[in-house]
């Protein structure tokens, strides 16, 4: 009886503990949903591209867009690209984009894109990002972060760490339905 009581209490606390562990990690990997305010000033926000030139995402109206925040020196950003750009020519022609949003500085992706082929564009926000994804709902500022806008510019979701193509396809989905029926 003395050792059923010991691996009951044992057992027990494990439950415990992976029951606060596992709340701590969904907390973690939550992010809350992104208000219409929010939505609509990352719209208005001023990048520069990797030419210097100034631009916004607004300039996607009327046009699904992934955008994922991301930086050279973040090994997981560097690791999707591929794969977000295979997304990006396939599915630019149906009005789906995807536009990277480097926390970055403009000579460290300049750099970076010397080395790397990206169809999609890239809009260069600098440490200033680290705000903007925090004001997203991305309270850990954890990279890479990307965000489902709707043809309206509207948040339909958002993903911290790294997209797959299946994630990719169920988001395609997502603004599908929504072409539909918004």
């Amino acid at each position: 009886m003395k050792i059923f009581s010991k691996t009951w209490f044992a057992l027990t606390g494990v439950v415990i503990i992976s029951a606060f562990a596992g709340l701590w990690v969904y907390q973690f990997l939550r992010t809350p949903e992104v208000s219409a305010n929010v939505a609509q000033q990352l719209q208005q926000t001023a990048f520069l591209d990797s030419t210097g030139k100034t631009r916004y995402l607004n300039e996607f109206k009327g046009e699904a867009v992934i955008v994922n925040f991301w930086a050279t020196w973040c090994a997981p950003c560097i690791e999707e690209i591929p794969e977000l750009d295979r997304f990006y020519q396939k599915n630019a022609s149906n009005k789906v984009h995807v536009v990277g949003i480097a926390i970055d500085t403009q000579s460290a992706v300049a750099k970076f894109l010397k080395q790397q082929k990206i169809s999609y564009p890239i809009f260069i926000s600098g440490m200033e990002g680290i705000d903007l994804v925090k004001g997203l709902g991305n309270t850990f500022q954890v990279l890479p972060y990307s965000l489902l806008l709707d043809r309206n510019g509207t948040v339909v979701d958002q993903h911290i760490g790294m997209l797959n193509g299946q994630h990719l396809q169920k988001w395609l989905s997502k603004v599908a339905i929504n072409k539909v029926s918004g």
